[in-house]
């Protein structure tokens, strides 16, 4: 067998972890009811909105607690 030469590559820094996620969709929600801006609560979740949209289509009972926060969002906001 040959001697494997290293490729010269350097490995790819580790993505920083992802919030669990339990802990990010209470903030989400909890921005989400008060100003209804899904954008607003990602950032201040701490996660891209494309996760956040992702848990909403896979996650059934993440859905329904986001169109309650929503609605209750929806109703601050006419106040």
């Amino acid at each position: 067998m040959a001697d494997s030469k290293p490729s010269g590559r350097r490995a790819q820094p580790a993505a920083p972890p992802k919030p669990a996620f339990l802990k990010w969709s209470k903030l989400f929600l909890a921005e989400l009811a008060a100003t209804s801006n899904v954008t607003a609560s990602a950032k201040k979740a701490k996660v891209c909105t494309s996760q956040a949209y992702e848990a909403r289509r896979v996650r059934p009972e993440f859905n329904r607690a986001w169109q309650q926060a929503l609605s209750e969002g929806y109703d601050n906001l006419e106040m």
